[in-house]
């Protein structure tokens, strides 16, 4: 399993430097800052609801509050990396537009996280 840690540690830098020596710092800088961070956090919700669910505590009005949560953070993660490979001039962008080459914008919708019990989320 570290191997594996490893490996990934070695191509999230050859990535971001790679997306800063051809695309430009903001576009590293968006990998490294923002991309990258929202998959650790995904990551984090699941691996900690996955040890909840083990030590059976957490209700099943958590669990689904947590799951929810986490779909959120996906599809504000799929949001983000969308924009990532499409939206090629940040200028024209907003959080929830995007111009397309041709110049069509593209409109995405802001998931609404869910109205939970406070330890949901964290």
């Amino acid at each position: 399993m570290l191997e594996t840690v490893e490996q990934m540690a070695s191509k999230v830098m050859i990535f971001a430097g790679t997306f800063g020596k051809f695309y430009g710092s903001s576009w590293r800088n968006e990998y490294e800052y923002g991309i990258q961070p929202d998959f650790v956090n995904v990551t984090e919700k699941i691996v900690d609801l996955r040890y909840r669910l083990k030590q059976k505590r957490i209700s099943s009005e958590e669990v689904a509050c947590e799951i929810a949560y986490i779909e959120n953070a996906f599809e504000l993660l799929n949001i983000r990396l969308y924009k990532f490979v499409n939206c090629f001039d940040p200028r024209k962008n907003t959080d929830l537009t995007c111009q397309v080459a041709g110049g069509q914008t593209i409109e995405f919708k802001r998931p609404v996280p869910p109205a939970c019990p406070s330890t949901a989320g964290n």
